[in-house]
């Protein structure tokens, strides 16, 4: 089992709840374990000083936790994730951005931009998408339901327009 932890104190860390712990109802008889308090000396043996530190500390951590015995087998600090927002869209399609096109007024060509990831929505009077910077998919409502991945710089038309449904930044 891994923990990850986000919030400060390892009490609030070390919270196990197992099946049917919060479950109203819970069979007769049945027992579940809640919580647990710090791990004993006994359940961190085998870790090295620099991780019993990082154990007891606030900062954050994985540990890797034996569910049957409780014993910790190891702690480590977890890989740095760098923020990123999602896809972002706008009614305009700015230089460079991915585009899903139209060719009915009133509707606007809708421009995806930002880090990968994909979007949903109704954009009726699709005639076909591009990707500009990026390599990218879009998917329609009707028929194949959703065209290749394309790689930077190309486009994509369609021989009728489509109402798609998702736009997706790789």
């Amino acid at each position: 089992m891994r923990i990850h932890q986000r919030a400060a104190g390892l009490a609030a860390l070390i919270t196990v709840v197992c099946a049917g712990a919060l479950v109203p109802g819970l069979a007769a008889g049945a027992t579940s374990q809640t919580s647990v308090d710090i791990p004993t000396a006994a359940q961190t043996t085998t870790l090295s000083a620099t991780e019993k530190t990082l154990l007891a500390s606030s900062d954050p951590k994985v540990i890797v936790m034996n569910p049957t015995t409780g014993n910790v087998l190891s702690v480590t600090t977890p890989p740095a994730q760098v923020a990123s927002p999602a896809i972002s869209l706008h009614g305009v399609c700015e230089a460079k951005n991915a585009c899903y096109f139209t060719d009915k007024t009133p509707y606007a060509d809708i421009g995806f931009y930002g880090n990968a990831g994909t979007t949903h929505g109704t954009w009726l009077y699709r005639k076909g998408y591009s990707s500009g910077r990026y390599t990218v998919s879009a998917c329609w409502t009707t028929g194949i339901k959703c065209g290749p991945e394309i790689e930077p710089d190309s486009e994509v038309d369609f021989t009728k327009d489509v109402t798609g449904s998702s736009f997706t930044i790789y």
